[in-house]
């Protein structure tokens, strides 16, 4: 896709830069005269450079036909020749004249019918060589690289050769020296065919040796010198060789600037298109939101086609061969993460393991699924700042479920009356981190989310219940059963009325739960709303009052544990 979309828009470009540059050479059919020719009384024009523009073509057009021209006649008259005195030798020199004379012919006839002959007859010898093609599309950053450091480097070279030189010059000058040296000795010895020879030898050495060599690194060095001194001077000072340097790079900054503007402008220009087309209400259903992935991979495609259409038109090949890399290199990462964003893709198209409006777990905490986007939203409605933005990546492997409609998002609400390892408080402030916590006056005590969920808080304020088991003497047996649960519920009844409000007290329910080994003992049950829960340890110990004064106002005994001891028959 983002292949297509890059061709389309440069070929749209090209069509444009193509439809206005001047038409091609018009043909005239046989016996016909051409416009040119009607305005010369039927004869030609005698000027090369008027006929060319007579028949709209242009004058470098006509110059590269006639140059092809003459050296395809040239290769083929040495062809001719080169046959005709062949007679049994290689061929090797044919076969070289019959490609060049093959490429000339192509590169003549593709001038001429503006079509590509070699790919039209030989369409095997022009397929494409991926490594070829990869080193000519990188050509211009390697040639960028090389002109920014082309005139440190080549001064570079030059120092290092003339280095090398002088001292090979000085090598070659003293060995030279030492030669001479040695035939003014062999000289002064005593005459003899030997000396003679070995004087004739070292004349030789040093005339067609070392000499030439003192002679040819002499004009080596001064050519070298002189290369030096020609890039100095061209160079000019360091100032001016960094401004133009910066114009250069300046040239560059604009054009990234520019790309990087086109990309944002047509990126966010196309989603606040896509959304007003698609409206403020959002489609939840699955085609809904498989037209919102393919938008907005679209809206992606065009924004890089767009951005590469800047340096093309600046005509700057190697940002554009650039940016090219960097598109390959983008997709080769997206074809090996390709498992992970298809996951990602059921999810956003909601069809994978989590869905919207489902339950799931985060850090051992209920979440609703509020909204599957690339930053997924999740929300527990009973905790502060409990609304939770998350990577739809994070949501791999994750699964989640349909909740009730009763089922809590968290044991308690912020400001409710809880009990937890014995203590009763209220909570003062509960978030997915934290939950803090107040006994009566007490400091505030900060717990751990998920620490406070591990023990289990007991929330008073959605309603509570105190219980108390008391024993009465078997003295009121007779009336255990009956009269005497009755007194007790009436008057823990009346005993809360003084104290609390009747609202709160939901109900008082005394039975006889057992027969002990010295007494009679009654279950006690009080049950209260929530509006009671700040006085819930009040409320526990009044329920023993209210019994203790029962049994002093009807006169019932209240046993105490009794040892009997058994002596030995």
């Amino acid at each position: 896709m983002p292949t297509i979309v890059i061709r389309l828009a440069l070929a749209l470009l090209a069509s444009g830069l193509l439809l206005a540059a001047p038409m091609g050479a018009q043909t005239t059919a046989p016996g016909e005269q051409s416009p040119a020719m009607q305005r010369s009384g039927g004869k030609s024009p005698q000027s090369p450079g008027n006929a060319a523009q007579d028949t709209g073509l242009k004058e470098s057009t006509a110059n590269a036909l006639r140059s092809l021209a003459a050296q395809l006649a040239e290769k083929q008259q040495e062809r001719a020749e080169e046959l005709a005195k062949r007679l049994g030798k290689d061929d090797l020199r044919m076969a070289e004249l019959d490609t060049e004379i093959q490429d000339l012919r192509w590169q003549f006839a593709g001038l001429m019918t503006q079509i590509d002959v070699q790919q039209f007859e030989a369409p095997e010898t022009a397929q494409m060589d991926l490594l070829s093609e990869l080193v000519e599309a990188l050509r211009p950053v390697v040639g960028a690289l090389k002109d920014v450091t082309d005139g440190a480097r080549r001064q570079h070279e030059l120092k290092h050769t003339i280095e090398e030189g002088e001292e090979r010059l000085a090598t070659s000058i003293g060995a030279r020296t030492r030669l001479d040296r040695t035939v003014t000795a062999l000289r002064q010895l005593e005459a003899d065919p030997a000396t003679t020879v070995a004087i004739e030898q070292a004349i030789i050495e040093r005339n067609k040796h070392w000499t030439p060599t003192i002679v040819r690194l002499e004009h080596h060095l001064l050519v070298a010198r002189e290369n030096l001194q020609q890039l100095q001077d061209a160079e000019g000072s360091w100032l001016t060789s960094l401004q133009e340097k910066g114009d250069d790079i300046s040239k560059g900054a604009l054009s990234i600037v520019i790309s990087i503007a086109v990309f944002l402008a047509v990126l966010f220009g196309l989603r606040a298109l896509f959304r007003i087309i698609r409206g403020k209400r959002r489609q939840q259903t699955f085609h809904g939101r498989l037209a919102d992935i393919v938008l907005g991979a679209l809206t992606l495609v065009v924004a890089v086609a767009a951005t590469l259409v800047v340096p093309y038109s600046r005509e700057d090949y190697v940002l554009l061969t650039l940016g090219i890399i960097i598109i390959i290199g983008a997709c080769w990462v997206l074809a090996k993460s390709a498992p992970g964003y298809v996951e990602q893709i059921r999810l956003l198209l909601n069809i994978g393991s989590v869905r919207e409006g489902e339950r799931i777990l985060v850090d051992g905490l209920p979440y609703r699924v509020e909204a599957l986007r690339f930053y997924s939203k999740l929300r527990n409605p009973e905790l502060t700042g409990g609304t939770l933005r998350v990577p739809i990546g994070q949501l791999i492997g994750e699964r989640s479920r349909a909740a009730a409609p009763d089922e809590p998002w968290f044991p308690c609400k912020q400001g409710d009356i809880v009990s937890i390892e014995g203590m009763v408080g209220r909570v003062a402030l509960q978030t997915p981190e934290i939950v803090t916590f107040i006994e009566r006056n007490d400091a505030l005590r900060t717990y751990p989310t998920a620490a406070f969920l591990g023990f289990n808080p007991r929330n008073l304020s959605a309603g509570f219940e105190v219980c108390a088991t008391f024993g009465i003497d078997y003295a009121h047996q007779a009336d255990s059963v009956d009269k005497i649960p009755e007194l007790l519920r009436d008057a823990i009844w009346n005993y809360y009325a003084n104290d609390v409000d009747a609202a709160e007290v939901l109900k008082v329910h005394v039975e006889l739960s057992e027969a002990g080994a010295s007494s009679l003992n009654y279950r006690v049950q009080v049950e209260f709303t929530g509006k009671a829960a700040p006085r819930y340890d009040t409320l526990n110990r009044m329920v023993s009052q209210a019994l203790v004064t029962a049994c002093t106002k009807h006169g019932f005994g209240i046993p105490f544990p009794q040892l009997q001891v058994h002596g030995a028959k």
